[in-house]
């Protein structure tokens, strides 16, 4: 599961789970909702944002965001230790 961009003029809300483009592709995008329902429940989630996107995350599912490497304007973070 990924957070993208899609262009501002181009999108009502220009944040993204998942990935999207062609009709045969399984559902994989997630509304804001679902994302808060899943995050910290089942298997292990991943999450990876670039830096204007970062708020965007941390306001979705604050408080349970463990972050796994910071590398220049990017970030990755897991819904649960890594022990």
């Amino acid at each position: 599961m990924a957070l993208c961009r899609a262009a501002a003029s181009t999108s009502r809300d220009r944040h993204c789970y998942g990935a999207r483009g062609y009709p045969d592709a399984p559902a994989i995008y997630l509304s804001d909702a679902k994302l808060q329902t899943i995050w910290g429940t089942g298997e292990r989630k991943w999450i990876f944002a670039e830096d204007p996107d970062r708020s965007k995350v941390e306001g979705t599912v604050a408080g349970r965001l463990i972050p796994v490497q910071t590398f220049a304007d990017k970030t990755l973070w897991t819904d649960r230790p890594l022990e």
